[in-house]
């Protein structure tokens, strides 16, 4: 697997970062967004020539309830399981399990060594799906743009995302404490 994402790198070897959208079939507004030739060809030209953007759709992953052993009573907390087919594009990329889909793993290969880190792709709504996507995208090229190297590239997407993500909490943030406000009477 990792060879074949190594060649993959290779074959686009002009792109100083490279993602992959992960999601699954519950991830339905991702998939009406890839499916829209709009929104696809808009998401190209924000990637622009810096960043190679792929994307995989991973099996659904479901809740069960573990069986208790014969003449037990038991109080069951449901466990997640993951199919089996989705567990070596996961463990590639550093990921537990598929819960946490959709995300963009952004990565790439330095001295034989795979480097990666991951953006949660919101997705309430299709719109919600290319807001989010769009924003990672335009701050991944502008750390490819800006980098001297590739390894940089990776640390500037990551200083990058961490800057999205803080943005992103602190407007959760603010929406929380102003329903509070409000409920409060203040």
């Amino acid at each position: 697997m990792i060879t074949k994402l190594y060649n993959l790198a290779n074959q686009y070897s002009d792109c100083s970062l490279y993602s992959v959208l992960l999601f699954t079939e519950a991830h339905a507004h991702v998939v009406m967004m890839l499916e829209d030739v709009h929104y696809y060809k808009a998401l190209n030209e924000l990637s622009g020539s810096d960043v190679a953007v792929f994307h995989t759709r991973l099996f659904q992953g479901s809740y069960e309830m573990p069986k208790p052993p014969d003449n037990f009573l038991s109080m069951m907390v449901p466990v997640w399981r993951e199919p089996s087919e989705n567990k070596l594009l996961l463990t590639l990329f550093d990921l537990e399990d598929s819960t946490n889909l959709p995300c963009l793993v952004t990565f790439l290969f330095w001295d034989g060594k795979l480097y990666c880190t991951q953006s949660r792709i919101e997705d309430s709504s299709r719109q919600e799906a290319f807001n989010s996507t769009s924003a990672i995208l335009k701050r991944l090229s502008k750390a490819g743009k800006s980098a001297s190297d590739e390894l940089n590239a990776l640390k500037r997407a990551r200083f990058e995302m961490r800057k999205l993500n803080f943005r992103k909490g602190l407007k959760e943030f603010l929406q929380k404490l102003g329903a509070i406000r409000g409920a409060a009477g203040m």
